[in-house]
């Protein structure tokens, strides 16, 4: 009997125990803060004999907290940075993993793997502190530059630059852009991303000594310094770098300032080399000498009005010098005056309402004199004209100005030329539209030489399109020009007394004039698209390129533009049909506009579009072309024309081919073109264009061996729209080509397109 109730005892509080266990908060299976609370030294010996304890050191630790998980379910939080780990779990298989990382931190596991039955005390967790790191030591700052004397832009020698430096922009790295983020814990780029808090900057993977490095290669598309300040705090925003890798983030870095530039706000004292001056009021005239490395950045919001000196901004025997905003000059004849400079940057500026002050005088939205190895992107010049009478205000005079880069230019509504070359050679420019202009829109003179120009829209120019009186070696390709001329002495392309020159793909046609003229020109090579229908040749020389059959634009022994599978060089274009042209729906970002139209004298709002291929221009008549709609006016009804290319037009569109298939035109040609300038030679990938600013190549234009590139279908400033895709993907609207287009002289390049091409 006494038995029995022993053992009815033992058995009531191994149930009690039992309702006990179930009663308790669920814990971790290894959370070291859990205390075992049985009562009864029986169980307590059984319960520890079927558990292990595994431990070891946390190296590296500074900050934040990690999520371990134990055998892919179990997790626990350790809040606090310590140098040792102790958990509980079964004995048996384990493994341990890490979930997250603490913040700026990468860790990996060692000997966290196994199958025992005993303690183990080797585990290891070793943490890497992620920080955003500067390449350049002591030449990092805004506006510091190095010279480009290694085999990338991130090997550099950290040499900083003079100024004495030649051969553009590109000879000096600009080392304020240029950051970099280690992870020793990777040793590929594949599936690797990396993005900043900002969403400012091109980021490029690149694997050295065995680990995975990442760099900040330059400014993202259409990201300016403005984005980089807090005009409010007048100081550097903060900013942070993380690493995907499947779309899963792997690291963020801390968030912090990365430059520490001076920074003052609405000061024109102008008195300090690398500082940053921010205006969020108008500052009025502007004189700034021998200041290097100064940055001028007006609010994105401000549009200055200047005031109405002769120049209302002047900048000179500053080298290294940014300058962005938007000003307003009123009556100055000349809106930016850049004099004696080199390695400048003048980024996402405008130029608006430059007034000709005196006849002789003329007058320039931007007016370069002697500039040397500068950068000018995301520029927009419209509305020069004359107060007192006379026409002879231009968008951009380049002045005894070499080896400048330029691209992403638009000009409109200029009482004399869009752009004009005085002396100045080897400069580039790529995407370029100009329209309504009562002189050229560009003209060359005084012996202005091997300048390269990519991808340009010409139309509505009371004069001719592209006039390029007196120069050699001149390289045009993917230029189109529309509805030119008043007088049959107007065209748009002249050539006169020029030599040694590249034409490819030229789409020409609506003009008073024949669509092409040539005067005593020789050794001009045109390849590719010729559309141009009707062209007059006077005094050829030795090989002109063209010869008249008797007017149609017909090859030399030379060129050999659309030689097979009936590409014709006749051209018909119509409103509507090819270009959006006239916009007839409101702009949703011109504040001025109404249905697309609006006054001359009412028009507040000459700069913001829906996109960069719009401008303001002459309206009347019913569709383009129309003769009414060609030059400048400062008065009368104005309209919003679109030079972007329709998804329905077949001439301009789409008619470039892939550069590995260019025998579409010549079955002997390969899909590079060759080209010599007075200051050397290059060789590129036809059809294409070298993409900017992504750190990949020598970030002159060129598509050249071992860059990334982007795919130029069209004929004109239009290549497309939307984010670029590889070349091989397929889309609705825009050619296939290959990834890597093989082949001639140039490998390893990596070819890319619009997504979207026409609207």
């Amino acid at each position: 009997m006494r038995v029995n109730y022993l053992l009815k005892k033992i058995f009531i509080l191994f149930l009690l125990i039992l309702f006990s266990f179930c009663l308790r908060p669920k814990k971790s299976a290894f959370d070291t803060s859990r205390p075992l609370t049985l009562f009864m030294g029986l169980f307590i010996t059984s319960a520890s004999n079927s558990q292990i304890t595994l431990s070891g050191k946390i190296n590296g630790w500074v900050e934040g907290q990690m999520t371990i998980v134990l055998n892919s379910s179990a997790e626990s939080v350790l809040s606090t940075p310590t140098n040792s780990f102790q958990f509980k779990t079964n004995k048996g298989k384990y493994e341990l993993t890490i979930k997250s990382n603490p913040s700026s931190h990468i860790c990996t596991l060692k000997n966290n793997t196994g199958d025992s039955a005993v303690d183990v005390n080797n585990i290891e967790i070793n943490c890497e502190t992620i920080l955003t790191k500067v390449v350049y030591a002591n030449n990092s700052n805004w506006n510091d530059y190095v010279k480009n004397n290694g085999s990338s832009r991130f090997t550099a020698s950290n040499t900083p630059c003079t100024g004495s430096e030649t051969g553009g922009y590109n000879a000096c790295i600009h080392a304020g852009e240029i950051r970099k983020v280690e992870l020793s814990s990777e040793s590929s780029c594949t599936n690797l991303t990396a993005t900043d808090a900002l969403g400012a900057f091109h980021w490029l993977c690149r694997v050295e000594n065995g680990k995975v490095v990442f760099y900040s290669s330059g400014l993202a598309t259409g990201k300016y310094l403005s984005d980089l300040i807090d005009f409010d705090t007048v100081a550097w925003k903060k900013n942070s770098v993380s690493i995907q890798k499947s779309n899963v983030n792997l690291i963020s870095t801390t968030n912090e300032a990365w430059w520490t530039n001076p920074i003052v706000l609405n000061n024109t004292s102008f008195s300090t080399s690398g500082t940053i001056y921010i205006f969020t009021t108008n500052p009025g005239n502007i004189f700034i000498t021998e200041k290097p490395k100064i940055g001028i950045v007006f609010h994105k919001n401000l549009i200055s009005d200047l005031g109405s000196s002769v120049v209302t901004f002047y900048l000179e025997q500053s080298d290294f010098s940014w300058v962005e905003g938007k000003i307003n000059p009123r009556n100055g004849s000349r809106g930016f005056n850049l004099n004696n400079s080199k390695f400048s940057v003048v980024k996402n500026f405008a130029v608006t309402n430059t007034n000709q002050v005196t006849p002789a005088s003329g007058g320039s939205g931007i007016y370069l004199t002697s500039v040397q190895n500068s950068f000018f992107q995301d520029i927009r010049i419209v509305n020069g004209y004359s107060i007192i009478g006379g026409n002879s205000n231009i968008g951009l005079h380049l002045f005894s100005s070499n080896n400048n880069l330029f691209q992403n230019l638009t000009i409109s509504n200029m009482s004399l030329n869009g752009i004009l070359f005085t002396s100045s050679t080897n400069n580039s420019f790529f995407d370029v539209v100009i329209q309504n202009t009562a002189g050229s829109g560009i003209a060359t003179n005084s012996n202005s030489n091997s300048n390269s120009l990519f991808n340009l829209t010409i139309t509505n120019s009371n004069s001719g399109g592209l006039q390029l009186l007196s120069g050699n070696n001149i390289l045009v390709s993917n230029f189109a020009s529309f509805s030119i001329g008043s007088l049959t002495s107007h065209f748009p392309l002249e050539i006169n007394t020029i030599s040694n020159s590249t034409f490819q793909n030229i789409a020409t046609g609506n003009s008073s004039g024949n669509n092409i003229s040539l005067t005593s020109s020789s050794n001009n090579y045109f390849t590719g698209n010729l559309r141009a229908g009707v062209c007059t040749v006077v005094t050829a020389g030795v090989n002109p390129g063209i010869i008249n059959t008797p007017t149609l634009c017909s090859r030399d022994s030379v060129s050999d533009f659309n030689q097979f599978n009936g590409y014709t060089n006749s051209i018909t274009i119509s409103g509507g049909t090819n270009f959006i042209d006239k916009v007839s729906s409101d702009d949703t970002i011109n504040s001025s506009d109404s249905s697309g139209g609006r006054p001359f004298a009412s028009i507040t709002d000459w700069i913001n579009f829906e996109n960069r291929f719009r401008s303001w221009g002459v309206d009347g008549g019913s569709s383009f072309p129309a003769a009414v709609n060609r030059g400048f006016s400062d008065s009368g009804n104005f309209r919003i024309y679109d030079w972007s290319l329709r998804a329905t037009d077949t001439q301009l569109r789409n008619v470039n081919p892939c550069p590995n298939e260019v025998e579409r035109f010549n079955s002997a040609d390969t899909n590079v073109l060759s080209h010599t300038f007075t200051s050397g030679s290059v060789t590129f990938l036809r059809d294409a264009v070298e993409i900017l600013g992504d750190g990949v190549g020598d970030e002159d234009g060129f598509c050249e061996s071992n860059e990334h590139c982007i795919f130029t279908p069209n004929i004109g400033a239009y290549q497309g729209h939307g984010k670029l895709v590889l070349a091989s993907q397929p889309t609705s609207t825009t050619l296939t080509c290959n990834t890597d287009p093989a082949g001639g002289t140039l490998t390893g390049i990596t070819l890319y397109k619009y997504e979207t091409n026409g609207y």
